[in-house]
Formats: structure tokens, sequence, C-alpha cells
């Protein structure tokens, strides 16, 4: 039951905020910034709902109450815990996406873009080309990541990583690195779908092994840097026969293991006729 004067509204259809601290307790804040941009920008007024979240895949319906002259959360429903990426239960593999940083605001643009497509982690690069310099502004950066998980619905923000070289970037044993390479043999549509074990999970399981996508600076990597990738395991695949910018590349591999890793699923979750 709604309480008095709320305006009824189901959760798809919620404004998102994020809010400060645990959204399991009695009472529920507001991060920074978000009040005014509800009440200022949106125009919501009490007995509106709203859906709290941390970004850490949990959320909250509130009802919106007077406080002062501006506005309050009030827990109007129970908290919601969403898996993280690669755990059991959750819709996407762990990826990391290991890219030399864009210039000027291309990088803002590449961010939203991979937020809405439920990357994990976000590493700027640093190769013996390119750096991110004064183009890394973290603080701006997740911003901007925590607008675009709004807009898009999700429910866990990327962790934004210090910028580090390629040796950083890497996973351990347990992971898988695909290095974009235009010279590569195979494609990276052929190198997915030919995964061993397959990429996505049995029923209830967690996801088989992270995922890193690595992306070349302007001009490709040097020749050091192409044998540290095969020495660490990294597979090198092909995207497209074209040249492509390094934010093109970014978005349009993530876009590739999404589809692949969902297409996977669906073709595991169907049932098999009998022998």
């Amino acid at each position: 039951m709604l309480a008095m004067g709320a305006r009824a509204a189901s959760s798809a259809q919620l404004r998102r905020f994020f809010a400060e601290g645990s959204l399991d307790g009695a009472s529920i804040r507001f991060a920074d910034g978000e009040e005014a941009h509800a009440r200022r920008v949106l125009r919501l007024a009490p007995g509106d709902r709203a859906l709290a979240i941390d970004g850490k895949g949990c959320e909250r319906p509130c009802l919106l109450v007077a406080e002062g002259r501006g506005l309050a959360l009030v827990p109007d429903g129970p908290a919601q815990h969403h898996p993280a990426p690669g755990q059991a239960g959750s819709p996407l593999p762990h990826i990391t996406v290991a890219v030399p940083w864009p210039r000027g605001d291309r990088g803002e643009a590449m961010l939203e873009r991979l937020v809405q497509w439920g990357v994990a982690r976000v590493r700027p690069l640093l190769t013996a080309f390119t750096g991110p310099g004064e183009r890394w502004r973290p603080e701006r950066l997740e911003r901007i990541a925590r607008e675009s998980l709004k807009q898009c619905r999700g429910t866990h923000l990327p962790e934004l990583l210090d910028p580090a070289p390629l040796s950083a970037a890497l996973p351990g044993a347990r992971g898988r690195a695909y290095w974009l390479d235009p010279g590569a043999d195979r494609s990276l549509a052929r190198e997915l779908a030919a995964a061993v074990p397959p990429l996505a999970p049995g029923p209830g399981e967690a996801w088989p092994s992270p995922i890193a996508i690595v992306v070349g600076p302007e001009g490709g990597f040097r020749d050091d840097e192409r044998a540290l990738l095969a020495g660490a395991g990294a597979i090198p695949a092909a995207l497209a026969p074209q040249i492509l910018r390094i934010e093109t590349a970014a978005e349009g591999a993530v876009a590739l293991v999404v589809g692949t890793v969902l297409a996977v699923g669906a073709a595991d979750a169907r049932p098999r006729d009998p022998a």
C-alpha cells in the first residue's frame, strides 16, 4: 500500500538517485547533488516516489517527503540486491576494458557507453606511445559514470582503476584476455564462439572466468608490448577489417562480448531433443 499522498509508479518508471551508505537501514540520505537535481531539475515534490541506488547492486524504493525547503528519502519497500558481474545470477560476466584514454571528450563519451554495456572495470592504459595525462580526471568521470548508470537502469558502477602500464592490465591465470589486433588471423567473434570452456555459466553457477579486452593506442602496440601480450597468454583477435578509433574498438568489442555471452546462454538454456 502506498503512503498517503504518494503517487503510484512502477519500479521501472521510478527516477533513480544515488544514496549515501547502506540502503538496508531505516533511513536513507541523498548523495551529494542528488537532492538538488531531484527538486530543481526534475521538479519532483513530496509524495513522489523514487528508487535509491548505491551503484554496488542494491536499490530500494523510497517516498519523497519534505525536509525544510528540500526533499528527503523515506524507505517505502524492501531493498533488493543484484549480483555483481561475474557472480552467479548476474546477466553478465566480469568484463575489464584496458584502453589508452582518448583525447578530448571522446573518453567521456566512451565511458558513458561502456557503463551502459555493463563493464565491471575500466583501466586507462599507459603504452609506449600514449598516456592519459590531464585527460584522466577521475572525479569528473565518476560523475559521468553515475549519470550513465541511472540512465540505463544498471545496478553496478564500473571500477575506475588508476592508469597503469600494460603489464598491470592483464588478468591473472583465471582470466581471458583478448588483444585487439587488426592483423590477427582470427576474428574476435570466432575466438569468442570457440572459447573453451564456454563463456556462459550453467544454471546457478558463477561465470567461468573474467574477460579482459585490451585496446591498443593509435599507431598500435610496439613490438616489445606485443611480445608481452603474447607471453601473458592474451589472444590476438581482429574486430574489423578497417582501422578503428580507440573508443570505437573498445565499445565494439564489448558489444560483441555481451552479444555472444547472451547468445551462448540462451542456447544453453534451450531444451535439447532426446537422442
